[in-house]
């Protein structure tokens, strides 16, 4: 099978899964936001940047680095080196990931008070560092599996985990709520341990039953010195970031604070933020998040045989399909954005938050596949180099605009922040690999063709005496579904979308 026939198939079931799991996600986000509410909820949001942190040091540039490495190996046939690395890498994801648990459990308390400065933060800490080292494994086995480029293994762990994560948070949800004890976010972290562990399970136990010479699986000094080399760049890297990100996180609350709002309706707009909005807004990410895993190992090796019409051609395709997808994902959030929050989390301010970040979503779209190029050509430095000035944005926003203007500060930093780098990677991935690009054939054709459905969709919608200002179930299907269909009509009768 051809390296460009890999990368479809491969985005195609992650796709697949990856809309399963969003869609099990949604159903879990709207309980969590049920059973908590915003305040608790963004409590429990709080401590995701500490998640973050702990999987970058141990887990993060390892990923990266073995999927590039192993991918490396599989080119040349080398597969007793691949099984290798393979080995090298998940003792090396263990040690550091089990160190790091230890000490977020034996911090929690100093780390929820001086840090993050909410001590109901302490006994969640507690709990998700007993998940740290499985989550950082089952990361390390995924890299493995992308870098092969086979997602069977990730596609079933991945809807494992979310569908155990989903069913032990409800047992433990019930369980409580039978024993009248107030419910916190204690119930989504032994859920996500639950599902870490049994992903873990599932997918180690899947290698060693196909892999037929167990003797590959030991440790090599000259690899493990190829890995510490190879990733301690990218764990740095990931680490700058991760810490850029957390603290932008942890600024919004205190600076919504400073606005005006009291500690626990900032929580709450922070919880409805992170926990509802851009949750939603992420829902089509499915898709790019699948190309982006199965672009990183095909650039790679493209890059490796200096095969640039692979790499352009790929750039190309990614742009195309990339901006068909977020330009119509603008159009639905921004037309039905405020219904989808009334609907799905019951709450307003999700709705209204919706529709703000909805010309939001091209954007994000694209940095995730543009970063996945850019990391494939070996560009990690000037990846680095833009995220950190898409971070230092963001911050901005929250210190210079949050304190005076409220949320919508934080919101514009969003939209100039993702603009930027997704500008300056196009401008830099021309320049070193130059590809074709019609603004016409690009943007201004699937956005006229998106106008057009939208007129059509509700023209039908006035003749059938319905309309979407009124939150609507089958009102908001029949929307999407008929807005759905005549875009992708016309985007193929336009020949937009062409079967090559």
């Amino acid at each position: 099978m051809s390296s460009s026939s890999k990368i479809i198939k491969g985005a195609f079931w992650l796709t697949i899964v990856g809309l399963c799991n969003r869609i099990i996600g949604f159903f879990y986000r709207i309980f969590l936001s049920n059973t908590m509410g915003a305040t608790r909820l963004g409590i429990y949001q709080l401590i995701i940047p500490a998640q973050s942190l702990c999987l970058a040091i141990s887990v993060g540039g390892i990923q990266t680095g073995i999927t590039n490495l192993i991918a490396a190996s599989q080119k040349k046939g080398d597969t007793k080196a691949s099984h290798q690395l393979f080995a090298c890498a998940c003792f090396l994801t263990l040690l550091l990931s089990i160190l790091i648990s230890m000490l977020l459990y034996r911090n929690s308390n100093w780390i929820a008070k001086s840090l993050i400065k909410e001590t109901r933060c302490a006994p969640l800490l507690s709990l998700l560092s007993l998940s740290i080292p499985f989550t950082a494994l089952h990361s390390c086995i995924m890299g493995y599996y992308y870098a092969r480029q086979e997602t069977k293994v990730p596609n079933i762990s991945n809807l494992i985990e979310q569908i155990i994560r989903v069913t032990a948070t409800i047992l433990v949800y019930n369980f409580l709520s039978a024993r009248r004890t107030e419910i916190t976010g204690t119930i989504a972290l032994a859920g996500l341990l639950c599902g870490e562990i049994a992903a873990v399970l599932f997918s180690f136990l899947w290698y060693l039953r196909e892999t037929k010479k167990l003797s590959y699986l030991t440790l090599s000094t000259t690899y493990m010195k190829k890995i510490i080399l190879f990733s301690t760049p990218l764990t740095c890297n990931r680490l700058l970031l991760t810490l850029l990100n957390s603290f932008e996180a942890l600024s919004i609350p205190q600076k919504l604070i400073t606005h005006g709002y009291t500690a626990n309706q900032a929580l709450g707009l922070y919880g409805t933020l992170t926990g509802m909005t851009l949750p939603l807004l992420l829902f089509p990410t499915a898709i790019t998040n699948a190309v982006s895993l199965m672009l990183l190992p095909s650039i790679a090796a493209a890059y490796a045989a200096n095969d640039r019409r692979s790499i352009e051609t790929a750039i190309d395709q990614t742009l195309k399909y990339c901006l068909i997808l977020g330009i119509y994902t603008t159009g639905i959030f921004y037309l039905a954005g405020e219904q989808m929050g009334l609907l799905l989390f019951n709450s307003k301010a999700c709705g209204t938050l919706v529709k703000g970040l909805a010309f939001l979503t091209p954007f994000l779209f694209l940095s995730t596949t543009l970063s996945s190029i850019l990391h494939g050509l070996s560009k990690t430095t000037t990846s680095l180099r833009l995220n950190c000035i898409r971070y230092l944005i963001r911050i901005s926003s929250i210190f210079l605009l949050v304190p005076t203007i409220g949320l919508k500060g934080y919101l514009w930093g969003l939209l100039i922040s993702d603009g930027f780098f997704t500008l300056s990677s196009l401008l830099i991935l021309r320049k070193s690999h130059p590809f074709n690009f019609s603004f016409q054939e690009r943007i201004a054709k699937p956005a006229l063709l998106l106008l057009l459905s939208i007129s059509l969709t509700e023209l039908l919608l006035f003749l059938t005496h319905k309309t979407t200002s009124t939150p609507n179930w089958s009102t908001l299907i029949l929307f999407l579904g008929t807005l759905t269909l005549l875009y992708l009509i016309f985007l193929i009768k336009f020949k937009i979308l062409q079967k090559k």
